[in-house]
């Protein structure tokens, strides 16, 4: 799997911009000043702050987790980190396994702002699986 620095610079090249465009774009200052912060981020491979990874996602018109670059599952999986997870659950909700992969990742390299990002993402997207579900 691709580096989170990877993934914003493919969505970066995909949206037609340079680094200093992106930087300029994201962090409101003059590109010359932020072409270099740009360029660290893609070429690190620690991810970068929450607060640098918001930024990015604004300009790029974006979620955070889609600079992450998790893939979605093309099945329904029970397992994920050694959690079991509810046959109806996964089929409601197929990132599941990958969310709880990503907070686990997270956890270990003590990112826990992205922890808490995550987990609100989680309870978004099931409520609005099951709000979809229970309309039909």
């Amino acid at each position: 799997m691709a580096t989170t620095g990877e993934n914003i610079k493919k969505l970066r090249e995909s949206a037609g911009l340079n680094q200093a465009e992106l930087g300029e774009k994201a962090f409101d200052k003059p590109a010359q000043a932020v072409q270099a912060k740009i360029s660290r981020i893609e070429n690190n491979p620690q991810r970068p702050s929450f607060k640098e990874l918001t930024k990015i996602a604004k300009a790029l018109d974006l979620e955070v987790e889609d600079l992450l670059g998790d893939e979605q599952p093309t099945q329904p999986q029970r397992q994920a980190s050694g959690v079991t997870l509810s046959p109806a659950l996964v089929t409601m909700f197929p990132a599941i396994s990958n969310y709880i992969e990503s907070i686990n990742s997270m956890a270990e390299i003590g990112n826990f702002e992205m922890v808490i990002v995550l987990l609100e993402k989680i309870h978004l997207d099931i409520k609005k699986a099951y709000d979809e579900r229970s309309i039909k």
